[in-house]
This record gives C-alpha cells, structure tokens and sequence, in this order.
C-alpha cells in the first residue's frame, strides 16, 4: 500500500513543473518534449493510401535517439504519393488557467533529418486557431530551402504569412493547432525530426539573451543529490536570468561521460529522475541553455544513490513531496 501511494504521489510530482514553472514558458512553447516515450498525446494524423504517414495510436511517434532539447523530439515520416494524401497536427497542450495567446510575431521550430531533404519534396504547412479558423497551407521550402543531412537547422515562419483561409479572420497568436499536410507525391520515403516548437519574436530572443549575460549564462551553483528508493532529487541554485530558456540536466552511470537526460524551465531549481530500482548510483551535473542556445559551463557534479527506506522515511519523503506539489 506504501509503495503504491509513493507511487501515485511521485507521478504527481513529476508534474510540479507545470504546476510553478515561469509563466513565459507558456506564452511562447508549443512543443519541446513529451512526456510519454512511445507517441506524443497532443498530436494526431490521418493519411490517404497510398501515401504512408507513420503513426503510433493515431499520434506522432516520439523520437528518443535524436534531440535538441532532451529527452526526445517528434518524428515526422511520411511518404507523398499520386492520388494520396496526408495531415500530421501537432496541438497546444491544454493546462487549466493556460492562457490561449501567445506572444510573438514568429513560428520558430528546429529540423532534423539523417539524409538530407531537398525543398521540394518538403510538406505544407498551416495553423488553427483555438476558434478554428484556419490558414492557407504554405510551402515550408519557402521558409527553408533544402534540410541538410545531420545537422540541426532552426525554421523561421513569420505569423503574417499565414492568411486566413476561412470565413473568418485568423489569429495565429492564439494558435490551436500547427498542420503538417502532404507536399510533391516524389514517392520518396522521408523523416524529419522536429524540436522546440515556439511562438517569439526574434528581436525579443535577442534581447532577452543579451539582458541576462554579455556571452554564455553563469553556471549553476551547489547541486545537491538525495538517493531515495526508486528515484533521485536533484536542487540546485541559479541567479535570475530574463535570457535563460532551460536548464540541461545531464547523468552519468559509470563516472565518465554524461548523458543529456531533461530538462527544467527558469524559477525551479529541482528534477526528479525515476532509475526504478534500489542501489542503483548516479552522477549528475546542470547546464544553463540561454534564448540563443549559448550554453553555460556544467555545474559541479554531484552524486547519490537509490536506497532501501524505511516507513518513517518514505512518509517523509511523501510528505515533502505532497508540500512541493500543492505549494
């Protein structure tokens, strides 16, 4: 009965982000992780044959291996064919209280693909708003050119570029829905990995970034690891920083090389990292990631391992962990 109460409380807690995290973080993130790692929830797709969209459970597949900001990205594979067709949505998670506007005057995302994809055999691209109105699909070659193969490569689409395409106005700063649709039927097997979905305004990113420090953010301080029996806390201490746009927290298993693992948004300094079982040992350190992508120097390491508790302690640690999550 303990460890299932230990259980549900640290599923909640994994949640406490959500619950205190900066209120920017919302008006300008669409996608940057899921926290499922089979299929994103927010997301849905519909193909006609004999074009091919892959999905898992009618969503997008979640890619584990390759990402911008970890633990995954999404992944986009698809084949265009004659007398076929295909749509891939990627939603607006919904939050109590979340606000349906964001600020900016840019659709940011970042693209991926091991082999490279030339413009023309790009998808269209269009948005709904959260009154469902809706954009004429654009080329996304018009905002690209060719994806280069194995490089990340960031996409600027200007919000005034998707014209209404209903009875209605569009506002593509209350944004719904971003719609991936079927481009040229080349016949070709394609995959785009895609990352860090935003809605900004790139002289705001700047500025922001500049704001906060002349070069690189300033390291984290005093990380701290507390071993309990299936998982591991981690809290640590950060000046404010207005150009800060996560923080990086990296593991390693073996006392060598770390390993991106997640990350946490600017005004909380704790992580929790679930390794599932009892005597496992683990070192961690943090990165500062600033709105240009500058990275800070890692923090200094710090390490634990998961332990057998007894049921005073587990009830401390449930009680603490209930505080946080209402706090």
């Amino acid at each position: 009965m303990l460890f299932t109460v230990a259980f549900g409380v640290l599923f909640l807690f994994s949640f406490e982000s959500v619950a205190l995290a900066d209120s920017n973080y919302y008006h300008h993130t669409i996608f940057d992780n899921s926290l499922t790692p089979d299929f994103y929830f927010y997301s849905g797709g519909q193909v006609s044959p004999p074009s091919k969209l892959q999905l898992d459970h009618g969503k997008l597949p979640v890619e584990t291996r390759i990402f911008l900001s970890p633990p995954n990205a999404l992944r986009l594979a698809w084949t265009s064919s004659s007398n076929g067709g295909w749509d891939a949505q990627i939603q607006v998670q919904e939050l109590r209280d979340r606000q349906g506007k964001f600020k900016g005057t840019d659709l940011f995302l970042w693209c991926y693909s091991h082999e490279g994809i030339s413009s023309s055999a790009l998808p269209f691209v269009s948005v709904i708003d959260k009154d469902s109105q809706f954009s004429e699909r654009r080329k996304l070659s018009d905002f690209s050119g060719d994806i280069p193969a194995g490089k990340w490569v960031q996409l600027k689409i200007p919000l005034s570029a998707f014209e209404t395409a209903s009875l209605y106005p569009l506002d593509p700063n209350g944004v719904r829905e971003i719609v991936f649709s079927q481009g040229e039927a080349d016949g070709g097997s394609h995959v785009l990995i895609l990352d860090e979905i935003k809605i900004d305004s790139e002289e705001t990113a700047a500025t922001k970034a500049q704001s906060g420090s002349a070069t690189k953010p300033a390291a984290p301080q005093n990380l701290q690891a507390k071993g309990n029996e299936r998982h591991i806390d981690l809290t640590w201490q950060a000046a404010a920083d207005p150009g800060l746009q996560y923080f990086r927290v990296e593991r390693s298993n073996d006392g060598g090389t770390f390993a991106p693992i997640g990350i946490q948004v600017p005004g909380i300094y704790r992580y929790t990292d679930f390794l599932g079982q009892v005597g496992r040992k683990a070192e961690y350190r943090v990165v500062a990631v600033d709105k240009n992508y500058r990275e800070s120097p890692p923090s200094v390491s710090a390490s634990a391992s998961t332990r057998a508790m007894t049921d005073d302690e587990l009830l401390t640690m449930l009680q603490g962990a209930c505080f946080r999550y209402y706090w």
